[in-house]
C-alpha cells in the first residue's frame, strides 16, 4: 500500500513539475517579447506635457463641420479623465496643415502649452481618427495613436472616437488607469 501511495505521489509531482516548466517557458517567451519593446516613459510624460491643447482637422476630403461633433465630446470627456493635468484647452480655431504627418498646428500662444494633440479624422472606407501629440515648443511627434472602425455611421462613429479621446490620451500616452 505503502509503495502505490509514493508511485501515486511521485507520479503527481512528475506531472505537476512539467506543468510548471511548461508554464515558466510560457511566460517566458511571452516576457522576451515584451522585453525587446522599449517601454514608455509615463512618469517623464507627465512630468514634461502637464498642459495641453487639443485641436481637430479633417483629412482629405472629410467634412469640416465634424471637427465640432468631435471637439464637443473631447470637451465634454476632458474634465473627468484628464484631470490629473495642470491645464487642458479644447482650441476650435486653430490653424492645422494635415497635409503634412504629423500635421503642423499654429496656435496664438504655444508658449502657454507643453503638448498639442491634433486630431485628425477620415472616413474613406473606416472612420479613422489619429492623434497625433506634438511637442509644443519643438513641434516634434512625440506620440500616435489611432482609431479605426468600419461603421456606416459616420457621425455617431466620430462622436464615439471623440467621447473616448481624452480616456485613450489619458491611458495610451500618460499611462494611467
Amino acid at each position: 500500500m505503502a509503495s502505490k501511495q509514493r508511485f501515486l505521489a511521485r507520479g503527481v509531482l512528475a506531472v505537476a513539475v512539467v506543468l510548471a516548466i511548461a508554464v515558466v517557458a510560457g511566460c517566458a517567451a511571452k516576457g522576451g517579447r515584451r522585453a525587446a519593446e522599449p517601454k514608455p516613459d509615463y512618469a517623464g510624460r507627465l512630468a514634461q506635457y502637464r498642459r495641453l491643447a487639443i485641436v481637430c482637422a479633417p483629412s482629405g476630403g472629410a467634412d469640416p463641420a465634424y471637427a465640432g461633433v468631435i471637439l464637443d465630446q473631447v470637451e465634454r470627456m476632458a474634465p473627468s479623465r484628464l484631470d490629473f493635468l495642470e491645464r487642458v484647452d479644447v482650441l476650435r480655431n486653430a490653424a492645422v496643415d494635415t497635409a503634412t504627418v504629423p500635421p503642423s498646428v499654429r496656435l496664438k500662444d504655444a508658449s502657454a502649452y507643453d503638448g498639442v494633440v491634433v486630431l485628425v479624422y477620415s472616413y474613406d472606407g473606416p472612420v479613422v481618427m489619429d492623434m497625433f501629440l506634438l511637442d509644443a515648443g519643438t513641434r516634434e511627434q512625440v506620440w500616435q495613436h489611432r482609431l479605426s472602425t468600419q461603421d456606416k455611421n459616420v457621425t455617431e462613429r466620430l462622436r464615439r472616437h471623440g467621447w473616448w479621446t481624452p480616456t485613450t490620451i489619458k491611458q495610451q500616452f500618460y499611462g494611467r488607469d
